[in-house]
């Protein structure tokens, strides 16, 4: 009988605990959420190649595959259908992160 006792006397202070908890967290809007936001780009690609770069592809482009462009490589998007791998590309576009190629 008095283990019963016991028992209901830490069920009742888990449901009170809880119960706190769930107040204090809902009371602070920001409790699970980030505090600042990230306003920084990965535009790290523009420095890193221009148009009219050359390279060569490490995959076949249909039309987004990877090529190897000064010693790097990015995923890219040809202008044409289809690049074979091994094909040398040259580099038409860069916009933000990404980059249109074309069989050179």
């Amino acid at each position: 009988m008095q283990l019963f006792f016991i028992l209901l006397a830490v069920l009742i202070l888990v449901t009170l605990l809880s119960i706190w908890f769930y107040r204090r967290v809902n009371s602070s809007n920001h409790f699970f959420q980030l505090d600042r936001s990230i306003e920084e780009r990965l535009d790290w690609v523009k420095g890193a190649v221009k148009p009219g770069d050359i390279g060569t592809a490490t995959s076949r482009l249909a039309p987004v595959g990877k090529a190897m462009i000064n010693s790097h490589e990015f995923e890219v998007t040809s202008i044409s259908d289809y690049i074979e791998r091994g094909t040398s590309v040259k580099i038409i576009e860069v916009s933000g992160n990404r980059i249109t190629v074309k069989a050179n």
